[in-house]
């Protein structure tokens, strides 16, 4: 069972899970708050909006899981709902200048981590690795 590949990424993920939440034990944060809060502000680069579905749709979560994160970022000031100028129905999720900054002092910290994690391999390996890492998302979101 250890030798599974999905075993292995699962174990890869709750190491990089937990050292990322103790580093934010004094907020009332975790990873995915990280990952929501990093796809926003990429998506904010890109001059896209992004709306609770987007989100939902991105890290393949159900809406009430994804409501209660997203709540939690507003309520703690890190995002604010915003209504769409086109459409009512919809809210638009903003970072607030809090949320900017956690964004850009998480970035540091997993650019650190990763470079740790990494330094073992060559650049070739890592392209490598990030080229199969995209294929098995890839595949993963389609079944999904």
């Amino acid at each position: 069972m250890e030798g599974r590949v999905f075993f292995l990424i699962r174990i890869l993920h709750r190491a990089f899970t937990s050292r990322l939440n103790k580093s934010d034990e004094s907020r009332n944060v975790n990873t995915f708050h990280c990952m929501i809060t990093n796809f926003i502000a990429i998506r904010d680069e890109k001059g896209l909006k992004t709306i609770q579905k987007d989100i939902e749709k991105e890290f393949l979560v159900g809406k009430a899981v994804c409501s209660e994160h997203v709540d939690t970022l507003c309520n703690d000031g890190y995002l604010n709902r915003e209504k769409d100028e086109f459409d009512a129905r919809k809210y638009n999720l903003v970072l607030t200048e809090k949320g900017k900054e956690f964004v850009t002092e998480n970035y540091k910290y997993l650019v650190a981590i990763e470079d740790e994690v990494l330094e073992g391999l060559t650049e070739d390996e890592i392209k490598e690795l990030k080229r199969i890492l995209k294929k098995l998302y890839k595949e993963l979101k389609e079944e999904g």
